[in-house]
């Protein structure tokens, strides 16, 4: 009988689970099964519509995955890759069965992630440096590695002891203590610096000055003559600068006293803070307004007032022996007094003086001239000093001595 091109329901037929049968006149040998089939076994023979036939088992198809790495033995061959194969075998009805292996390789997936954490974090349940190897079951059953490269960088952690001076700042802080400073480092890690911050003083030191008017004082190599503050910075190299500041008070003098004489007696014009001299030196002890005068000589005093500044009164010339060194005997007027030594003597009367000058060592400087009334004199070859000019009236025999200075 020809080919029939559609299936045939076969009864009575016991028929295996997902094959597809065909049926083939047992008489009719030219024909044969074609379609291929895992296994053709003549199981029994059929009257269908009075013909007779025999049963094959007819185009199976293994469909087949393994996973890369792995191979599949077929037809006595090894297969590793994706591809479809084909196994012919005869069988005894003379259908020839073909088995048709679908073969599938599924990849493997490997994933690498470089990863960097900081000391104290984890990452994928992992907190230390190393390489770590996760295995995944994919969809296909085939294995999924995941691998992690983790490196761990150090919390770096300083400590300093830095020292500035007073006045400055370190990192923002301006007093002494321990401070933490949180700073990110060029991994992305915190770095935490302890500070032991020093703050050490800037040294200052203070001058409260009184000066007398008239004294000096060198500071910060500049002559103060005048009251007020003056501040100066020291620097050092290896310290703090020093500051030191002057306060300056220039206090005044006691009004310039006078010395006047009464008989052996010479009596300062200040009842208190006395001190007498003769010639220059100090006569100790002597400290009251009135002095007896011991000898002759060149007498001072000097007056301190009550802020201790003292002022000292020009030298007076006493000489014993009778002569009268009131200066207003002879009702005399010197000036300019003080002068650059050009200077005018008038005196009250008409009588003949005889005038000359005596320096502050008793020698005469200007011998004896005879003058009246109202006389010019010239002394500018004497130097800066004090002298004194003694005048003599050749009719009484009085003498007077009146101080003169010269000043150039």
């Amino acid at each position: 009988m020809p080919w029939l091109a559609q299936r045939i329901s076969i009864e009575h037929v016991l028929l295996k689970p997902n094959y597809l049968y065909l049926a083939i006149p047992l008489n009719s040998q030219t024909y044969k099964c074609m379609k291929k089939t895992l296994l053709i076994t003549l199981l029994s023979v059929a009257t269908y519509l009075g013909v007779s036939a025999s049963i094959c088992y007819v185009d199976t198809t293994i469909n087949i995955g393994i996973c890369a790495g792995q191979s599949y033995s077929f037809n006595d061959s090894v297969f590793t890759a994706t591809g479809t194969h084909y196994d012919t075998l005869a069988a005894s009805g003379g259908c020839d069965s073909v088995i048709i292996l679908n073969l599938t390789v599924y990849p493997v997936y490997r994933d690498t992630t470089n990863k960097t954490i900081c000391s104290g974090q984890t990452f994928g349940g992992h907190n230390t440096a190393g390489v770590f190897s996760d295995t995944l079951t994919s969809v296909n059953g085939c294995d999924s590695i995941l691998v992690l490269n983790l490196t761990v960088n150090p919390v770096v952690t300083t400590t300093i002891s830095p020292s500035i001076c007073q006045g400055q700042s370190f990192s923002g802080h301006s007093s002494t203590g321990v401070y933490l400073d949180t700073l990110t480092s060029s991994g992305g890690c915190d770095s935490i610096v302890t500070i032991n911050l020093t703050v050490n003083p800037v040294p200052q030191t203070t001058i409260n000055l009184n000066l007398c008017n008239g004294d000096t004082y060198v500071f910060n190599d500049t002559l103060r003559t005048i009251t007020g503050t003056y501040t100066v910075v020291y620097s050092a190299n290896d310290a703090c600068d020093s500051i030191v500041t002057l306060n300056l008070t220039i206090l005044p003098n006691p009004i310039q006293p006078y010395i006047t004489q009464q008989g052996d007696s010479l009596i300062s014009g200040d009842l208190n803070g006395n001190q007498w001299y003769l010639n220059d030196s100090v006569l100790v002890g002597d400290t009251s307004n009135i002095l007896v005068v011991p000898r002759d000589g060149s007498y001072q005093v000097r007056v301190t007032g009550p802020n201790s500044c003292s002022n000292i009164s020009a030298a007076y010339v006493y000489y014993a022996a009778g002569i009268n060194i009131v200066e207003s005997a002879f009702n005399v007027s010197v000036y300019p007094n003080p002068s650059n030594g050009n200077f005018v003597a008038e005196f009250g009367d008409n009588n003949m003086k005889e005038v000359s000058f005596i320096d502050m060592l008793g020698q005469t400087v200007v011998p004896v001239r005879q003058i009246s009334g109202k006389y010019e004199f010239n002394l500018s070859g004497l130097a800066n000093g004090v002298y004194l000019m003694r005048m003599a009236d050749t009719q009484d025999g009085k003498v007077v001595f009146k101080q003169v200075v010269v000043q150039h």
